[in-house]
Formats: C-alpha cells, sequence, structure tokens
C-alpha cells in the first residue's frame, strides 16, 4: 500500500533493543511516514489534521537531535567518562534558540521524491512544540549540575582521542560556565606534568651508556643466582 499511495517503504521496528526514549520516536517517525497512506486509507474524522501532523512533526524533531545522546551510554563501546561535558555543549548548541533550529519533516513525507527535512527554530515551534525544547533544556541543565565534574573527568577529556582537537575548548567553556573548577584542571595538568617528568627520568636510566638487560641477558642472570629459569 505504501508503494500505492507513494509513501515511504518500510515497517517499524518497535521490538528492537533500545531505550524508551527511542522507542517511542521510531513509532512517531513511523506514523509521520506512514501519514500520506493512512490519509487515503481512513475516514475523514480520524484523519491527523494539520495542528497535529506539526505538532507531532515538532515533537520527532527534537526527539531525532536527542536520539544519538540518549543512546551513547548504553551503545558506546568505548569508555564515556570523558563524554559527558562534551554532550552538554553539543546539545546547548543543537538547543540555542539563536541558533539554526531542529530538523523536522516537511509535509507531505512522500517516498518519491524522499522524505524531505527542513530547521526550524526555536521561535518557529509551536506553544507545545517550546514547551518541548524549553523541557529538553531543563533536562539538560539539571543533570550537567546535578554531579560536579570531578578530576577523574577532567583527565578523560585530556585523555581521550576523540576530543583531540576540541578538549582545550571544552575545558575552557567548562571553567567559564563554572562546571570545571580552575583549580582541578591545574591539579590534574600537574599530574601530568609529573608523569612526564618520571618518563623522562626514567630513560635516562636505558640509555646507551647504561642500557638495561635484553631479553636474552635476563634468564642468564638468573641462572647464574640459582633461578629455574634453566
Amino acid at each position: 500500500m505504501s508503494v500505492v499511495f507513494n509513501a515511504p517503504t518500510g515497517h517499524p521496528h518497535v521490538n528492537l533493543n533500545g531505550t524508551r526514549v527511542d522507542a517511542a520516536l521510531r513509532v512517531a517517525t513511523q506514523v509521520i511516514k506512514k501519514e500520506l497512506a493512512m490519509s487515503k486509507l481512513l475516514p475523514a474524522s480520524i484523519k491527523i489534521g494539520e495542528d497535529d501532523w506539526r505538532l507531532m512533526a515538532e515533537l520527532e524533531g527534537i526527539g531525532k537531535a536527542l536520539s544519538r545522546y540518549v543512546t551513547i551510554v548504553q551503545f558506546e563501546k568505548c569508555y564515556t567518562g570523558s563524554m559527558r561535558l562534551a554532550t552538554y555543549f553539543d546539545l546547548k548548541k543543537t538547543f540555542n534558540r539563536e541558533g539554526p533550529g531542529v530538523l523536522q519533516f516537511v509535509r507531505p513525507v512522500t517516498r518519491d521524491p524522499p522524505p524531505q527535512r527542513k530547521r526550524v527554530k526555536y521561535n518557529e515551534l509551536t506553544a507545545a512544540g517550546k514547551k518541548s525544547w524549553e523541557r529538553t533544556e531543563q533536562e539538560m541543565e539539571r543533570r550537567i549540575h546535578k554531579t560536579p565534574i570531578q578530576i577523574d573527568e577532567v583527565a578523560a577529556v585530556l585523555g581521550d582521542i576523540r576530543l583531540a582537537k576540541d578538549q582545550k575548548r571544552y575545558l575552557e567553556d567548562g571553567i567559564e560556565l563554572k562546571l570545571v573548577p580552575q583549580a582541578t584542571l591545574d591539579n590534574v595538568m600537574d599530574a601530568f606534568k609529573s608523569h612526564y617528568a618520571a618518563v623522562e627520568d626514567f630513560k635516562t636510566t636505558i640509555s646507551p651508556q647504561n642500557p638495561m638487560p635484553t631479553s636474552v641477558e635476563v634468564p642468564l642472570q638468573c641462572a647464574t643466582k640459582g633461578s629455574s629459569f634453566v
């Protein structure tokens, strides 16, 4: 039926493992994609009106903007100790009321041409859409301030290769917003400097003038002491 009415093909897979938010988002996305076909089959009394469709598209768009952040803890295979600060700033940029907005479906959603999305800014949303946006902002602020950024998280940001180009920016912005104490960053940097100094000192012990025993010499030295290596 989707092909007949030029609606996007594919079926909703709401039984997939994932978060509750992601499952609800998949339902909304599929309803929007199938709305064109359903409108041809359903009585006029239960069709989705323009206001309801717009609200559904707004909520789906906001949910889509959040989806990769609400699943990262469950599905990221690498450690995520460095991600809280990065996630906060990325979300803050995404939900900047003066920014470009979030992507939402353009009606009608068809198979040919493929489904299109456009950016919608905060001040272009309905009252309910604005409320959803505001709740996203409130939850974002609540979570970042719930537990202070600790020394282990700062060390993780500095050591995470995935953030190699943005480490300095994240930490400087965190200090400016009083999310990261300057003293915490200083403590981490002092620890790194001590580590590097210790490494340099260790290197001097394995210089050509004072070489470490080779893999062959070690068993031989142990053997002279009555070791069971030989």
